[in-house]
């Protein structure tokens, strides 16, 4: 099982405790790393498997997000 390769990424958990929170860049960090691949790549990769892929997860699905340190606009 590869979770524990993308641990460091999770930040949180939902107020109701059934949804883990991700930092959306730790967790392309992460899978580029892991999986040895270009930044831009994995934020490919995470944006078409994982983020497409949320709203036929249910009430559980991840929940991902951009931290303002992340935000070029900040």
């Amino acid at each position: 099982d590869e979770r524990h390769l993308y641990a460091p990424a999770i930040i949180g958990l939902s107020t109701d405790y059934k949804k883990i929170i991700y930092d959306r860049q730790m967790l392309v960090k992460c899978f580029e790393e892991a999986n040895n691949m270009t930044l831009e790549e994995a934020d490919e990769w995470v944006s078409y498997n994982i983020e497409r892929g949320l709203p036929y997860l249910g009430e559980t699905a991840p929940i991902l997000i951009e931290t303002l340190e992340n935000i070029a606009w900040m």
